[in-house]
């Protein structure tokens, strides 16, 4: 019965057939009726029966320029689940014992890349750059890309994952491989050199950051992470001498040991490693295993010679990168670099270890005061840069207002003793000069005064907002408002006489007299600030502020 039926349907089918015309004179073409044209493609036949699946926003944003795409083909293979994670090679049918390379569990594709102890240090710490607050053990990796993942191709939010996973698979074979234990620190700072060098390259800008980072306006000295402690070390050469020096410090920025002395061979390649080397030794000794050392970034590329093992050198550092290799196996360490300015307390010490017979260690007690007011600077944030600036400010100021103002060598005397070293610049103080007696000429001395006073308050105000830090303000308010206050007052006073006098037409003795009073007290109150004020303000505001923060009690 079926057979006939189908027989049935067969005629009819070559019944519609052979009433259609041929034409004969033109040559054969392939319809579709799958296709927009008609027009017969396979990649039209293909659409037309293949099972779609909803397109994924992750994989546009992974598949970038911006991303190298060595890492962009392991996202696409994680994602696919193409890794060869234990759990997925037990899958396969291979039979293998299974340990994760950082704890007891067993190794899976989730674990690796998300609930590990190193994973979880890895993300939360990025997460918590990005002031974000997603991460969660429970989620899958698909799930982490995508709460990640921005609509905007080369945004950092797209790179930073991406790199977290493939470090993460590369810190874990280079556990199993190379017998050389995870660490967390290692993959943050690979990934933040990974990103250095995407930024030199010119692969990344400053719109990769948008509305996420804010680019920094002044360098400062950053803390580490909780439970690891921030060796930074410095070189320095004076008098053929090159001085080592370094000092260690705590998540909260707090003096632990420091070290100084001479360098036994002078040579920048070796000062630098003598001096890292000199460290590993003491973080070994307290029993410290999670270690950041920090250097100079114009030193930075002479720290490195232990890395290439093939690289000739001589006799002494052969021997000295054979001792750091050995150390750093026992250590969770990685390297960063700075800019010289946020490694200022590191670079006064080795000042000081080139006056030293040999290497000595540092406590508080032996520290200068100069050196640990530095180091609360750096506890506290405040940038170094800034500080020395506005100290040279302040101090131009006061030479300029409590000099100028009477005689021209006051003044110069009481800037070239506050800044020694910039007594050679007295060209610049000209410029001063003759604006002073241009006004005078005029008669506009009060207004003199008076700008003098608004222009100081202007600039430290800018300055406040530009490296967006009030405190320094606070500091200046703090121990300057009364002396400030009581000359504003009396300034305030005299140049309301003079101009009532000016206006008024009054020339009567008890004007001047009253005018002239409120002017000697104003000498008087000058002349104290000349001979303690030029020298206290620089020493407060500029590289001595350790006064200021025993003071507060904000030095241990």
């Amino acid at each position: 019965m079926n057979n006939r039926l189908g027989l049935q349907q067969l005629e009819g089918m070559i019944h519609q057939i052979l009433q259609i015309d041929l034409n004969t004179d033109s040559n054969d073409i392939q319809l579709s009726a799958f296709s927009k044209n008609d027009n017969f493609r396979l990649k039209d036949a293909w659409n037309s029966f293949r099972v779609k699946k909803q397109v994924s926003k992750i994989f546009h944003l992974f598949w970038h320029k911006y991303i190298p795409s060595t890492v962009s083909v392991f996202i696409w293979r994680l994602v696919h689940k193409f890794i060869p994670t234990d759990d997925i090679l037990i899958k396969k049918g291979f039979i293998i014992p299974s340990k994760c390379q950082c704890c007891f569990h067993m190794d899976s594709l989730h674990h690796v890349f998300i609930s590990s102890p190193v994973a979880v240090k890895v993300w939360i710490y990025f997460e918590d750059l990005f002031q974000l607050n997603i991460f969660n053990v429970q989620l899958s990796i698909v799930d982490m890309l995508k709460l990640w993942f921005v609509d905007y191709k080369g945004h950092i939010r797209n790179i930073i994952p991406s790199l977290i996973l493939w470090y993460l698979w590369m810190e874990m074979n280079n556990s199993r491989f190379n017998g050389i234990a995870m660490c967390h620190l290692r993959i943050i700072q690979n990934i933040n050199h990974k990103i250095g060098a995407l930024y030199s390259a010119n692969l990344i800008s400053g719109n990769s950051f948008k509305n996420y980072l804010r680019l920094p306006r002044a360098v400062v000295w950053l803390k580490p992470l909780v439970n690891v402690f921030k060796l930074n070390v410095d070189t320095v050469t004076f008098n053929s001498v090159w001085g080592c020096g370094g000092l260690i410090r705590d998540s909260n920025g707090d003096f632990i040991l420091g070290f100084a002395g001479p360098s036994p061979i002078s040579d920048v390649k070796f000062a630098i490693n003598y001096t890292i080397l000199y460290g590993l030794k003491i973080f070994l000794s307290l029993g410290i295993n999670n270690v950041v050392i920090e250097v100079s970034s114009n030193l930075f590329g002479n720290s490195f010679i232990w890395l290439d093992t093939t690289r000739f050198c001589s006799p002494n550092l052969f021997y000295m990168r054979r001792d750091i290799i050995n150390l750093l196996t026992k250590l969770n360490c990685y390297f960063s670099e700075v800019n010289d300015k946020g490694n200022v307390c590191a670079n006064v010490i080795a000042i000081w270890g080139c006056d030293l017979d040999s290497m000595v260690d540092l406590i508080t007690p032996q520290l200068s005061n100069r050196i640990t007011g530095l180091i609360a600077l750096d506890k506290i944030g405040l940038p170094y840069v800034l500080v020395w600036l506005l100290g040279l400010v302040v101090s131009v100021f006061c030479a300029c207002f409590y000099g100028l103002r009477y005689c021209w060598w006051r003044g110069l005397l009481g800037f070239a003793w506050a800044h020694p070293g910039w007594f050679s610049g007295i060209y610049f103080w000209w410029l001063w000069w003759w604006l002073w007696v241009l006004l005078v000429d005029y008669g506009l001395w009060w207004w003199w005064w008076f700008f003098c006073y608004l222009y100081f308050w202007w600039w430290l105000l800018l300055w406040c907002w530009w490296f967006s830090d009030w405190r320094l303000l606070g500091v200046v308010l703090e121990h300057f408002v009364l002396v400030d206050v009581v000359c504003f007052l009396l300034v305030v006073a005299s140049v309301g006489l003079c101009w009532f006098m000016v206006v008024v037409g009054l020339q009567s003795e008890a004007c001047f007299v009253a005018c002239w009073l409120s002017q000697c007290v104003c000498w008087y109150l000058d002349l104290g600030l000349l001979a303690a004020g030029v020298r206290f303000v620089d020493l407060l505001l500029a590289e001595y502020a350790e006064y200021l923060f025993l003071v507060r009690a904000e030095v241990s």
